[in-house]
């Protein structure tokens, strides 16, 4: 999809019929997510390429009041894996720290009382954990710190698979994995063992941290191009991830 004025002119003269909505699907590796929200009715109408999650939108905004009930939960699990690895300098880990700062105090704002969030970091060793007790009503809303250990300066593959494997069989409901990683571990081996070992209810989400970040790795990783973000998009994400972990079910 193109970013142009015709399509946003377009899309505006859609949205001067009366009762009209006018949705977007986020298709392809790299999805421009200002742009979908400036052709968008709101950020709900912002849809990821999937059939279901479609589906679900359809049959709750197309339901006629009084004759379908319609019920809606939020909730899941949400995994942030920090790479801290021996490549990564100072300055990329605090960007990454700062980011996941800024994204957890704006899901604690929206009180998601049934969304579980935890931080992992991973590398050789835990060089620096990050000090929960500074994010506020932190301790309600975080789990405790893991680690993913590398071998030496290479990453132990298995070990990394492993472990995203394990958080789809502890997770009962949806699972958005966000991957903060420095781009340098990345290739394609990984990113295919990493994808091969989440389950059905697992999305990968990747950060691209500011300085050279290696965008198509990043784009590979992430379960759709819908969920790239760079580490200036900690609000965005917030939003979205809300919005995709609301679940309405009609009947």
């Amino acid at each position: 999809m193109v970013a142009s004025s015709e399509l946003k002119t377009k899309a505006d003269r859609l949205l001067n019929f009366p009762n009209m909505i006018v949705a977007t699907v986020g298709i392809g590796s790299s999805v421009k997510h200002d742009h979908l929200e400036l052709i968008s009715t709101d950020i709900n109408a912002i849809l990821r390429p999937s059939a279901n999650s479609i589906w679900k939108y359809l049959q709750s905004n197309l339901a006629v009041p009084g004759c379908l009930a319609c019920e809606v939960d939020i909730g899941g699990d949400i995994r942030i894996l920090l790479d801290s690895s021996i490549s990564t300098r100072q300055k990329l880990f605090d960007e990454g720290r700062k980011f996941i700062y800024k994204l957890i105090e704006e899901l604690i704002s929206f009180n998601l009382l049934n969304v579980n969030v935890s931080v992992d970091i991973f590398s050789e060793e835990v060089t620096e954990a990050i000090p929960l007790q500074n994010i506020s009503r932190i301790k309600r809303k975080l789990g405790g710190l893991s680690l993913v250990e590398y071998n030496g300066h290479n990453v132990n593959q298995s070990l990394l698979a492993q472990h995203i494997k394990n958080i789809g069989m502890t997770s009962s409901s949806t699972s958005f994995i966000i991957f903060i990683p420095n781009g340098v571990f990345l290739d394609s081996q990984l990113i295919e063992r990493i994808k091969h070992s989440t389950n059905e209810r697992s999305i990968i989400v990747s950060v691209g941290l500011i300085e050279d970040p290696m965008w198509d790795n990043l784009e590979d990783l992430a379960t759709y191009g819908y969920f790239v973000f760079s580490s200036e998009d900690a609000i965005l994400l917030a939003r979205y991830l809300k919005k995709e972990m609301k679940t309405t079910t009609c009947t």
